[in-house]
């Protein structure tokens, strides 16, 4: 979600980016723009060959690279589970929790409410089951 509203911001400035050059009639960093739109076309170009190349390549080729994308996603998926059991492992045997003893309060108020609590008679009846 960040990642698309981060794209969406992007886009919206490079429209608010062009309106302003209309509205001004001048163009931002024109060096620049024309090295970018030189480097945008080649990358186009690129596309359109490896979309060529993928369009001519033998059925059992692109099944073969299907069943190799499927596999690393398993591998990852499965180290993905196990650095998470380490991970849990860690957490645990950096928590306190483990050697946990539950120490006498300070507050002299909640050691009045102990002792009175410790003092009162619970009917059998109203003990839940």
């Amino acid at each position: 979600m960040i990642i698309f509203g981060g794209a969406f911001a992007l886009i919206l400035a490079l429209f608010i980016l062009k309106l302003v050059e209309a509205v001004s009639g001048r163009t931002l960093a024109p060096n620049t723009r024309a090295m970018l739109d030189e480097k945008a076309l080649v990358v186009e170009r690129m596309g359109e060959k490896a979309a060529y190349a993928v369009e001519h390549l033998p059925s059992f080729t692109i099944a073969f690279a299907l069943y190799l994308v499927h596999v690393c996603a398993f591998l990852v998926a499965r180290s993905a589970r196990g650095i998470e059991r380490q991970a849990h492992r860690v957490a645990e045997f950096v928590s306190h929790k483990r050697t946990f003893s539950r120490r006498e309060t300070k507050s002299d108020f909640l050691k009045q409410v102990r002792k009175h609590k410790e003092t009162l008679v619970i009917p059998a009846d109203a003990v839940a089951e």
